[in-house]
């Protein structure tokens, strides 16, 4: 199980974070964008400058099948709520 979490943080370019009794979790660091500007009396948009504001951390819980096949079961926003997912 050691390689196939090596092998897929680096074709993923995830970094590793923890084993799961169902898999593994990994994480990155995602932008976050933001600048949408509309015309308050209308309220229609002017101008969409799609700019990135600054960076999270999001936590990604992987399956692993017998087979060895990797399933994305879902994404975080913190490690806590990785711990409620069904085992």
């Amino acid at each position: 199980m050691k390689e196939l979490v090596k092998k897929y943080t680096k074709d993923f370019n995830e970094k590793f974070v923890c084993y799961h009794p169902i898999g593994f979790v990994t994480s990155k660091r995602c932008p976050v964008k933001a600048g949408m500007q509309y015309n308050k009396i209308t309220g229609k948009i002017i101008s969409i400058k799609i700019k990135t504001v600054g960076y999270k951390i999001v936590y990604f819980l992987n399956k692993v099948h017998p087979d060895g096949d990797v399933q994305l079961i879902g994404t975080f926003a913190n490690r806590e709520q990785i711990k409620n997912v069904n085992k």
